[in-house]
């Protein structure tokens, strides 16, 4: 009796978990919609870091932000897209990891301007944006 209850009380501990860490994934990226951003240019939020990224990690990690820029290059590896937009310096990019519930992605080509919506995750060579989107007025 004693072991049937302990099992029945890790069983529930694990389904809880479980069904906790899905909701709070989806409801983290489906949020990145609707949440007001923090509205930049390609330029802005690399010479941002550049300058100053302590600073900078303070203004947006973990922040949603929109960005505007010319899409470089468009990445598809292990089932996700990666869309890298230019900045004016030449070997820096805005690395956006794109959602798997965005649809849109498939007509974006090279040379494109872009808006994009996203997590700002912080700068190592490049900044990065995590669980992206494009704007509905895109």
């Amino acid at each position: 009796m004693k072991k049937k209850f302990i099992f029945l009380v890790i069983t529930g501990l694990v389904i809880f978990t479980s069904v906790f860490f899905i909701v709070d994934k989806m409801t983290n990226e489906n949020s990145i919609i609707y949440k007001k951003a923090i509205k930049l240019d390609n330029k802005t939020i690399v010479s941002q870091f550049i300058n100053n990224e302590q600073e900078a990690n303070k203004l947006f990690v973990g922040k949603t932000v929109e960005v505007e820029g010319v899409v470089k290059k468009i990445s598809f590896l292990n089932d996700e897209q990666t869309i890298f937009l230019n900045t004016p310096y030449s070997d820096i990019f805005i690395i956006c990891e794109m959602s798997s519930k965005q649809e849109q992605t498939k007509k974006i080509i090279p040379n494109q301007t872009l808006k994009v919506k996203g997590t700002c995750k912080g700068f190592l060579k490049d900044v990065i944006l995590l669980n992206c989107y494009i704007p509905a007025n895109e």
